[in-house]
């Protein structure tokens, strides 16, 4: 997981291989096995290989199913979701989304119901349902910080999202303000991945601002992250 954080997909899915192989000697593992193939499916992801994704994340669904661990069947139908979102299928990211959401408000996990409803954000958002997106996300960054878990990522994913909302609404200046919080987050704890999207953030802010050169610069050095990370 630190490897996908900081960006070095080699690295991550070499760990996951490495720890789906001990798992398999050892005969027993199940929940760290689907911990590893949701983690595996997320290179993939990363990597724009979202039929791989796919198969990864709906072998570790059906462990989960099996073994009837609600938080944990929850987060993986909160990235099966993400998978469809990611391969542009917004329709079928739904449903995975908010039946995780519904298992999460029973067992009250609180962090991971933060992070469902984050990622049901970028769905509505995606469908152009800005209204829905903005309160979802609102809830989740809300729940990430009354259950103190900032500098984890999720929150300044969450941000990123805010900070998309506003500028499709052209309020410029809170979009600058939430996407350089969320850029700071992310900078700190070495967020590779989310250093990129503030960017790309900052850039679609400057193109609406008619500001095309800074915006061209800020495209090239997301560019230039996503060829050093080797993502699409």
């Amino acid at each position: 997981m630190l490897a996908l954080h900081q960006g070095d997909l080699d690295r991550a899915e070499e760990a996951c291989v490495e720890g789906l192989e001990l798992v398999h000697e050892a005969g027993d593992g199940s929940e760290v096995k689907i911990h590893l193939l949701s983690w595996l499916a997320r290179v993939a992801w990363s990597r724009g290989d979202f039929r791989r994704a796919t198969e990864l994340v709906e072998e570790s669904l059906a462990l989960s199913r099996e073994k009837r661990d609600g938080p944990l069947l929850a987060h993986t139908l909160n990235f099966l979701g993400l998978v469809f979102y990611g391969r542009g299928d917004s329709e079928r990211a739904i449903e995975p989304l908010e039946e995780s959401i519904d298992l999460l408000r029973k067992c009250g996990d609180k962090y991971l119901l933060s992070v469902s409803l984050v990622g049901l954000g970028r769905v509505a958002s995606s469908r152009g349902d800005v209204g829905r997106a903005r309160k979802l996300t609102e809830e989740g960054v809300a729940l990430l910080r009354e259950v103190g878990v900032g500098g984890g990522g999720d929150d300044a994913y969450g941000l990123y999202h805010l900070g998309w909302m506003a500028l499709l609404r052209e309020e410029f200046g809170k979009a600058a303000g939430l996407y350089k919080e969320s850029l700071a987050l992310a900078w700190d704890i070495g967020l590779k991945p989310l250093v990129i999207l503030d960017l790309e953030g900052f850039a679609c802010l400057a193109g609406a601002q008619k500001k095309a050169e800074r915006a061209a610069q800020l495209w090239g050095a997301a560019k230039a992250l996503h060829e050093a990370m080797g993502t699409p």
